[in-house]
């Protein structure tokens, strides 16, 4: 029973990083770094639902302080799992890319889950409003070669791409 405490407990203080990091929307710009504590407290939240089912894992290159939009690359992880992951019979993985060099980011949003095939992909903008948000967002922000480009196919996954100027000051 004490271990339920304690993943209660757990679940809770997630569940707050992750409310906070909502309100947080109200700021312009956060750090790539705090972009990703955000996802960490979405992705314990999902661990604590599935287990073992799902998993994140990080591979980034070079410093995470300068400053992004927020809630950029939070709702390609939750489509990741909600679209590719919940919907395969097998344990899948998040991994989360980021290479950053030349005052550019770029990062890719990947999945081993279920993918899509090239009907579904080519309505995907109209479809997945979180897509489109953040599609749009970027263009908005960066001009039109900062959007996302996506590849996917079915019974491998997904991959979500895009790039960023390194901003330091919002």
């Amino acid at each position: 029973i004490s271990e339920d405490h304690e993943k209660a407990k757990d679940l809770l203080l997630n569940l707050s990083d992750y409310y906070r990091s909502r309100l947080q929307l109200a700021k312009d710009f956060i750090t790539l770094e705090s972009e990703f504590e955000n996802i960490n407290a979405y992705m314990a939240i999902e661990q604590a639902r599935f287990g073992d089912k799902i998993a994140v894992r990080y591979e980034i290159e070079g410093d995470t302080s300068f400053l992004i939009p927020p809630l950029i690359l939070q709702p390609l992880v939750e489509n990741a799992v909600k679209h590719g992951l919940q919907k395969s019979l097998h344990p899948g993985s998040v991994i989360i890319s980021a290479s950053i060099k030349d005052e550019e980011a770029s990062i890719c949003i990947a999945d081993n889950g279920v993918g899509m095939d090239e009907t579904v992909l080519a309505t995907i903008y109209g479809e997945s409003h979180g897509l489109d948000n953040v599609h749009q967002r970027l263009i908005n922000l960066y001009g039109s070669e900062y959007g996302l480009k996506i590849e996917s196919k079915v019974g491998e996954g997904t991959k979500v791409w895009l790039r960023i100027p390194c901003n330091t000051e919002s």
